[in-house]
């Protein structure tokens, strides 16, 4: 007897990757694993909106600031 499963094909790319890219869509894990200043920026940017977000895993602690970028724009005023 043979059984056949539905399958949905899907890609995935790192937020490396992703810098330059325009997405429509795209399912994310913003956790621990980003660890870099500006990565949770970067790949929340790449969406044309955030009706095509969907967050897997969250962590409001992964957006972090770079000191001299904060420095810089405190001064801009």
């Amino acid at each position: 007897m043979m059984e056949q499963y539905p399958l949905l094909l899907a890609y995935s790319i790192t937020i490396h990757r992703s810098q330059g890219q325009t997405l429509s869509q795209a399912s994310m894990i913003l956790d621990h694993n980003v660890w870099e200043k500006g990565q949770g920026y970067v790949a929340l940017s790449r969406l044309q909106s955030l009706d095509g977000l969907h967050l897997l895993k969250y962590s409001p602690n992964i957006f972090k600031v770079d000191k001299t970028v904060k420095k810089y724009y405190n001064n801009w005023k």
